[in-house]
């Protein structure tokens, strides 16, 4: 029966491991346990006696978390599972909206141009006009060929601000202003992209007024503002129709070729524009803003240079267990003994004691990490033990010591077999072994054969526990390859998934808008300014299915749980995705655990940032819904934290020991 009241508090720790955060347990277990020393003082066990039994307990309770802990996070790996079907849809459907974004930047304002232009030209019958008309819409028709190559073959991306200066001088009477003469290629490509939008609706809604191109900044940042003045413009459906140098609207219709004779040529609602910049500038680091000022629009955008900083590594979290466990029950049963001489009746033994076992017990923290170095830490502190012993600064004897401790030694051996560390490690613990052993007082005669003795004796188990190790260390190697080749023939897989989603969106594109814009090449270089207008809008008319085609259904799947998965669960929910660090493989728990994280805190609004450093996975999530209860043990659950910052942002760190 004593037994069994026993084990009650071991099974508590034990279901409290598997199912609760740490921090609220282990304050819990810290009150009982203080409560249980205050609680044999009063029933007359000396202090001493208590405190020493105290520690004991708190080494089984550590011993026990451990166990839950083990089991739990365990349980976390095996339920981290990833579709491999919809890790492949995802890799097409992302190589489809990043075309579809791009088609409707890049193709999307040239062929608008083109239409306002001829479309002025010739409702007005002005020859000069027609004549400029027709130039504009060879020079915009080439371009626009160029660029439409450039998206199917992934063509580079703008990398310097003179080629923003060569965008703003296909719109004539721009007032353009660069007071930034270079930038890093990403925010020079996102200032090109800001730019190009925002002149393209302005030509689009507000032909015929003033607009105002700056570019502006410093050594910490680059800003962007485009401002018209407003204009005539008539809505008809949620499109617009085209107007004149004069602001007022023209009908469009009609024309062979031409598709439709309505307006729905030119209304490319498609999703890919302001929600698209916002998203862009926010992947940078950047603010974004448009909006009405004054009669007119204006779109703004402040874009740092060096980029966000990398948030700190926090690391792999410290096996704090075993060191616990070491100290507590080395501390505990010499609190609890009777024996004399008292290593704790004078300040030097008790100093010298506290010293060894600290030494002794802290080489378990890193032993993952640095297993020979900590094995070398265990051993130096038996070698300086035999030290006290010999100046009697210690009146625990080693040898005594040794037995009671051999386990951390064994620990550390079986950790050094584990990363394949060489037949010397069980070695010098055999030796060192031997050697405190044989410095009993009960060993009397040849010392040096004794330990010799005695360094055999303790050499079989150590080299057992080694080879075991070993065993262990293969074999985890093997699955850790067999994963590693599972995982490259997966993104093998969904980078062919890519490709040909990229190569079908591609040949739609040559079949409709890049004929179109041949057309209106070969229309505008004969002369036919009337067919080049219709060919531009039967280019847009094309462009316009195609992008609603491509168009992605959020509630037709579901997002497979992998880190990919964040930027569009950002997009399908209104958020800014940003990235910092180079992408790197993570396990399977921690990239599962990612994005459920991110699915619990990120909302209409939210920013989401996701570091990747050297051991982990770090997400910063402003303007977020709050965590709750099973967030937080998802995390804790593999090691992680969560943490609130005073201005509201909610971070995750999420660490990875497979790294």
């Amino acid at each position: 029966m004593t037994w069994a009241w026993a084990l009650l508090p071991a099974v508590a720790v034990y279901v409290a491991a598997l199912r609760c955060t740490a921090r609220p347990v282990l304050i819990a277990v810290a009150l009982a346990l203080l409560g249980g020393v205050g609680m044999a003082v009063v029933y007359g066990v000396t202090a001493r006696a208590a405190v020493g039994g105290g520690l004991v307990a708190a080494g089984a309770v550590a011993l026990v978390w451990s166990a839950g802990r083990w089991r739990r996070r365990r349980r976390a790996i095996r339920s981290a599972a990833i579709p491999r079907q919809a890790v492949l849809k995802l890799a097409a459907d992302t190589a489809r909206n990043r075309l579809a974004a791009e088609l409707h930047d890049v193709a999307a304002h040239r062929l608008t141009s083109i239409v306002v232009s001829t479309g002025a030209a010739v409702h007005l019958a002005d020859p000069t006009m027609a004549a400029q008309a027709a130039q504009q819409a060879l020079t915009a028709g080439r371009i626009a060929v160029a660029e439409l190559d450039r998206l199917t073959t992934a063509g580079p991306l703008p990398d310097t601000l003179a080629e923003v200066d060569f965008l703003v001088s296909e719109f004539p009477g721009v007032d353009y202003r660069r007071e930034v003469g270079t930038a890093p290629a990403e925010v020079v490509a996102t200032v090109y992209r800001v730019v190009r939008e925002a002149l393209t609706n302005a030509t689009r809604y507000a032909s015929g007024a003033r607009i105002q191109v700056r570019i502006d900044g410093n050594h910490d940042e680059v800003t962007v503002a485009v401002v018209d003045g407003g204009g005539c413009r008539a809505e008809v459906d949620g499109g617009s129709t085209v107007v004149d140098g004069g602001g007022c609207p023209v009908e469009l219709g009609g024309g062979s070729g031409g598709g439709s004779g309505s307006s729905v040529g030119l209304r490319l609602g498609s999703g890919w524009g302001l929600a698209g910049l916002r998203a862009a500038v926010a992947a940078v680091g950047g603010t974004f803003t448009a909006g009405p000022e004054g009669s007119g629009w204006a779109v703004r955008a402040c874009l740092p240079v060096s980029g966000p900083s990398p948030p700190r590594d926090r690391g792999v979290p410290l096996d704090g267990v075993a060191p616990a466990l070491a100290v507590a029950t080395s501390i505990g049963f010499s609190l609890m003994s009777d024996e004399a001489p008292d290593s704790f009746a004078s300040i030097v033994p008790a100093a010298s004691l506290l010293l060894v076992l600290g030494l002794h017990a802290v080489s378990l923290v890193s032993r993952r990490r640095a297993p020979g170095r900590s094995l070398a830490l265990a051993l130096v502190a038996f070698l300086l033990w035999l030290g006290f012993d010999s100046l009697e600064w210690t009146w625990a004897p080693a040898n005594d010591a040794f037995l009671v401790l051999w386990w951390v030694e064994l620990v550390l051996v079986y950790t050094a077999g584990v990363a394949r560390a060489g037949w010397h490690a069980p070695a010098a613990v055999a030796v060192i072994g031997g050697a405190v052993l044989a410095s009993g007082r009960g060993i009397v005669g040849d010392r040096v054969g004794a330990a010799g003795v005695l360094a055999v004796m303790v050499a079989g188990p150590t080299f057992a526990v080694w080879a075991i190790g070993l065993w262990v260390g293969a074999v985890r190697r093997r699955r850790q390859a067999a994963a590693a080749c599972s995982r490259a023939a997966l993104d093998r897989s969904t980078a062919d998934a890519a490709r040909a989603e990229h190569q079908r969106v591609s040949a739609g594109l040559h079949r409709s808008a890049r004929r179109h814009a041949e057309a209106v090449v070969q229309a505008a270089d004969a002369g036919k300014l009337a067919l080049a207008r219709v060919r531009a809008r039967a280019g847009l008319v094309a462009l316009r299915r195609l992008l609603m085609d491509l168009r992605d259904d959020p509630a037709s799947d579901d997002i497979p749980p992998t880190l990919a998965g964040i930027p569009v669960l950002a997009r399908r929910r209104q958020a800014a995705h940003r990235q910092i660090g180079e992408p790197r493989a993570v396990s399977s728990v921690v990239e599962v655990s990612a994005y459920q994280a991110a699915e619990t805190l990120v909302t209409d609004g939210s920013v989401i940032t996701v570091a990747h450093l050297g051991s982990g996975i770090e997400l910063a999530v402003s303007a977020p819904t709050r965590p709750d209860r099973r967030l937080r043990g998802m995390v804790d659950a593999i090691g992680g934290r969560v943490t609130d910052d005073r201005d509201g942002t909610i971070r995750v760190w999420l660490p990875d020991p497979a790294r």
